[in-house]
This record gives C-alpha cells, structure tokens and sequence, in this order.
C-alpha cells in the first residue's frame, strides 16, 4: 500500500495481533517482490533465523522508514 504522506509502499503484515509496518520502497515493484518473498517464507513455515535474516535483507533495501497510516485508512483496511 502506498502511504498518503510519504507516497513509499509499504509492506505490512498482521500476524495473531495488531498490523506491523516493515519497510518502505519508492519502487512499488521492488515492494510487491519483497512482499512475495516474505509470504513465500512464511507459508513455507521458514525457520526462525531465516525469517530474520529475510527481515534485515529486505529493511536494507528500503527507501525509507515505514509509517503509521491513519486511523480512517487502518479502519478502511480492516487493520484494526
């Protein structure tokens, strides 16, 4: 989803709790290939250490810090 504000894409997961922001890209190409690798991690039942160095891979290539969205948006987006 691309932020109202800092218009980067940003890659977030809900996982048994509240919607974690994970990194921010300009490219939203780049955005989607980081976010199947991360699905494709998880539904492979990746280890812990795999899924974390997938974690550091990924924030080393972002653009930018990721940000809260809005609570209308989060709300529109069933995050909440």
């Amino acid at each position: 989803m691309q932020h109202p504000q800092t218009k980067l894409w940003q890659i977030w997961m809900m996982m048994d709790g509240p919607c974690t922001f994970i990194v921010a890209y300009g490219d939203p190409v780049k955005a989607q290939s980081d976010l199947e690798a991360i699905s494709s991690a998880s539904r492979k039942g990746g280890t812990d250490a795999q899924i974390a160095a997938l974690y550091r891979q990924v924030q080393s290539q972002a653009d930018g810090e990721p940000k809260q969205l809005l609570y209308e948006k989060m709300l529109y987006l069933n995050l909440l």
